[in-house]
C-alpha cells in the first residue's frame, strides 16, 4: 500500500500519542494499585473498577499502536527506517512497564480473594460461636425452645445465603484475575509482534523474548495457586455448613430432652 510521507508523519504522530497516553495510564495505574495496597478493604471497590478499567483500555491502545506499528513498518522507504525503529523501542520500553503494572495488578487481584475468603471463614465461625451458647441453667418453656430451635435453622438458611453472596463474590474477582491474566498474554502477543518487526536489533529481539517466556511462566503458575485456593475454600466451605448443622441438631436435641425432663 502506497503511504505518501505525510502519511506516514501523521501515522508517527498517532503512534507517539498513543505511547503517551500508555505511560500516563501506567502511572496512574500505580497510584491505585499502592492506594489499594495501603488499605485493602471493600471501602475500595470503587478504586479497583477504575484500575480495572484503565487496564483494559490501556490494553486495547497497546494493541491498536502495535497495528498502527505494523502498518508504519510496511513502509519500505528506507528514511523511515530509523524512525519506525526508534519508535518500537519506545513502545516496547512502554510495554515492559504496563506489563510489570500488569503484574501488581494480578497480584494484588489475588491477594483479595485470599483475604476475602479467610474473612469469610473467620466470620462463620465466630457466629457459630454465639449461635451454640453453653446449656443454659434453667428449664424452658415449650415456647421458649421452640423459638431457639427456629432461631437455630432460620440462622443456618441465612448463614448459607450469606455464603453463597460471598462466593458469587469470590467469582467475580477470581473472573477479574482471570481477564488480567489474559490481558497479560494479550501483551505477550504484541511483544512477538514487535519481534518480527524489529528482527534486525538482536538486544531488542533477545529482550524481548525474555520478557514473553516470563510472562507466560508468572501467568501459569498464578492460575495454578488461584485453583488450588478455591478448591481449598470448597472444602472449608463444606465443613462448616456439616459443623453448623450437627450443633443446630445438636442444640435442639438437648433441649428437648430438658424440656421432657422437666415434665
Amino acid at each position: 500500500m502506497y503511504q505518501s510521507q505525510g502519511d506516514v508523519d501523521q501515522l508517527s504522530q498517532t503512534i507517539m500519542t498513543n505511547i503517551r497516553k500508555i505511560s500516563q495510564n501506567v502511572n496512574s495505574m500505580q497510584q491505585m494499585i499502592m492506594q489499594l495496597q495501603s488499605a485493602p478493604s471493600s471501602d475500595n471497590e470503587s478504586v479497583r473498577q477504575q484500575l480495572n478499567k484503565m487496564q483494559t483500555y490501556t490494553n486495547q491502545l497497546a494493541k491498536e499502536t502495535s497495528n498502527l506499528l505494523k502498518e508504519l513498518s510496511a513502509n519500505t522507504n528506507p528514511k523511515n527506517k530509523i524512525v519506525k525503529d526508534r519508535l518500537a523501542n519506545d513502545f516496547s520500553d512502554t510495554l515492559k512497564v504496563f506489563q510489570s503494572i500488569q503484574y501488581k495488578e494480578v497480584d494484588q487481584g489475588r491477594a483479595d480473594v485470599q483475604r476475602a475468603r479467610a474473612a469469610s471463614q473467620r466470620g462463620n465461625l465466630i457466629e457459630l460461636a454465639r449461635q451454640l451458647p453453653a446449656p443454659p441453667g434453667g428449664r424452658p418453656g415449650q415456647q421458649q425452645m421452640q423459638q431457639q430451635i427456629q432461631s437455630g435453622t432460620g440462622y443456618q438458611q441465612a448463614l448459607m445465603m450469606e455464603e453463597e453472596s460471598n462466593l458469587e463474590m469470590l467469582r467475580e474477582r477470581e473472573e477479574a484475575v482471570k481477564a488480567l491474566e489474559q490481558n497479560i498474554l494479550d501483551v505477550n502477543g504484541i511483544f512477538k509482534e514487535l519481534a518480527t518487526m524489529v528482527h534486525e536489533q538482536a538486544g531488542l529481539v533477545d529482550s524481548i523474548e525474555a520478557n514473553v517466556d516470563n510472562a507466560t511462566i508468572r501467568v501459569a503458575e498464578g492460575a495454578e495457586q488461584l485453583s488450588q485456593a478455591r478448591h481449598h475454600q470448597e472444602r472449608a466451605r463444606r465443613k462448616q455448613i456439616c459443623l453448623i448443622s450437627t450443633g443446630i441438631i445438636a442444640l435442639a436435641i438437648l433441649i428437648t430432652i430438658i424440656y421432657y425432663s422437666a415434665k
